[in-house]
């Protein structure tokens, strides 16, 4: 279960069981089976787990929770794209109906609406579409409806944006294959591109110079650089990496503000 350890690993253990006499070296034992190598691997695993103290079996259960899916199963989609949505106007719905229409095998849409807005919520609930899911959840703050968002993507990859944002249905149709060809690729936290940012002054075009670079300080200068609205945030980055970010972000004794840019900065030093 996501929120409770199963009973066998809940139980303390007894005057003599320790975890120490499993013995980890005995995995790489070449004249042992792959199947006894395992046993060994998974019963101390289960001895170590039941050997913490009750505080740190709560705070295992939340980062297993959170990352034993990602991890170790194969996932049905190569793209979530995630759209938290909090503005009840026909500009964010148009955007939320644009959303829907880019579901595909490959790619998962979840839009989570904050607003407690009943006219938007029934405009909404007409919203059918294969792989595409509306959850209509009460007001919170904008960081906790796009930490739900995280923890129900499947893809290897996710794509945030905003209710006011936009793009284009053949960017977004492209993803898929160019996620295809770097998925195994581990060094590749994210993929972006050119972004049009219009405004009452004007639209303009923003490009970062850099944040493809070997060099972790022509990253971090990249994007630096570049002055204006924070779009590296509206890339597709790969899940377990915000995972990491957003764990960090939550665990710290005090909240920050400007996460976003926290955040990019913390992609671009991975």
């Amino acid at each position: 279960q996501a929120n409770r350890l199963p009973s066998f690993l809940s139980r303390p253990l007894s005057a003599g069981e320790r975890p120490h006499r499993y013995r980890y070296s005995d995995i790489g034992a070449s004249d042992r089976s792959v199947a006894a190598r395992a046993e060994t691997c998974y019963q101390g695993l289960i001895a170590s787990i039941r050997g913490l103290s009750e505080r740190h079996k709560a705070k295992f259960v939340r980062l297993f929770s959170v990352y034993s899916r990602r991890q170790w199963t194969k996932r049905p989609v190569q793209l979530s794209i995630l759209l938290p949505t909090h503005r009840h106007d026909l500009l964010a719905c148009s955007r939320v109906f644009q959303a829907s229409s880019w579901a595909s095998p490959e790619v998962e849409v979840l839009v989570r609406d904050n607003s407690g807005d009943e006219r938007k919520r029934a405009l909404l609930g007409q919203i059918q579409q294969d792989n595409c899911r509306v959850i209509l959840s009460e007001p919170c703050t904008p960081l906790e409806n796009l930490s739900e968002l995280f923890r129900l993507a499947k893809g290897e990859f996710i794509f945030c944006f905003a209710d006011d944002d936009g793009a284009f249905d053949r960017g977004i149709a492209a993803l898929p294959g160019i996620i295809a060809q770097i998925a195994k690729d581990k060094s590749v936290v994210g993929v972006s591109g050119l972004c049009l940012v219009d405004s009452s002054q004007g639209s303009t075009v923003i490009n970062y110079q850099g944040v493809d670079s070997d060099d972790v300080g022509a990253r971090v200068v990249g994007y630096l650089n570049e002055i204006g609205p924070n779009v590296l945030f509206f890339s597709a980055l790969r899940l377990t990496v915000v995972e990491r970010v957003m764990t960090f972000l939550q665990e710290l004794p005090f909240p920050l503000s400007y996460h976003d840019q926290i955040m990019c900065l913390l992609y671009l030093l991975s």
